[in-house]
């Protein structure tokens, strides 16, 4: 479970998250959307405290980061651990090969022995049809396949919530749907996700829930399809009215 209270993010002058409260349930399939500039990756990074918030606290499972008091490094590292997140740039260590990406973290963060983090780290790239390049390195390797190994990675540190900063953004058309298709996958096996995302029939299929954000607050939290059907608000009918 997720809960932020009162939760707002200031860049010097700035005001780019204004009093967000929101809960997301285990198992909730969660995705937001709004026009850029919204504040839509700022909140998601507030969830694993990539970003801290000026003010407000953040839940996760039994663990309170509290701008305002409790904001430990033991707080945030305990956070953390309990959420995978894949960014739209992937950040696979190019040096090593996509085996290695996968087990590296496993073994030196969570202990894991070597030979049970590799056997883990094949079940995951079989998971999204990537068993075969385990020896590629990720130059050798396409968008949609970077991103898919970069999901593999984040599975691999075994946790209960997995963000998604626009994960398919930096990806040709083409190679979209294999990305999509894997994410498909993980809400059929009940994963608790929150997707940043600017595929609305992603949005619109796959998400038990849909948050519209602009200009630093959710503005509507709704089902995916009553948002799509019948927004209830001004700024969101033109927004949709806009999507070609």
């Amino acid at each position: 479970m997720i809960k932020m209270s009162h939760i707002s993010k200031t860049f010097g002058t700035l005001n780019v998250l204004s009093d967000i409260n929101l809960t997301i349930q285990e198992k909730e399939i969660v995705a937001i959307i709004g026009p850029s500039g919204s504040g839509k990756t700022t909140l998601l990074r507030c969830i694993n405290l990539l970003e801290m918030p000026t003010t407000g606290s953040v839940t996760v499972g039994s663990v309170t980061f509290n701008a305002d008091g409790n904001r430990s490094n033991e707080t945030i590292t305990a956070i953390r651990k309990q959420i995978g997140m894949v960014f739209q740039n992937f950040h696979l260590f190019p040096h090593l090969s996509v085996l290695d990406n996968l087990t590296y973290a496993p073994i030196h963060v969570l202990k894991t022995p070597p030979e049970a983090a590799k056997n883990k780290a094949i079940q995951l790239l079989d998971r999204v049809g990537l068993k075969d390049k385990a020896s590629a390195f990720p130059a050798q390797l396409s968008g949609g396949q970077k991103q898919r190994v970069a999901i593999a990675r984040a599975l691999a540190m075994e946790p209960n919530i997995m963000l998604f900063d626009e994960p398919t953004s930096s990806l040709d058309p083409e190679m979209v749907k294999e990305v999509l298709d894997v994410m498909k996958e993980l809400t059929h096996n009940h994963m608790t996700m929150v997707v940043v995302t600017h595929e609305m029939r992603f949005a619109e299929a796959a998400a038990s829930r849909l948050l519209f954000m602009d200009q630093g607050r959710i503005i509507e939290d709704t089902s995916p399809k009553a948002f799509f059907t019948k927004p209830k608000t001004k700024r969101a009918q033109e927004f949709l009215s806009r999507l070609v």
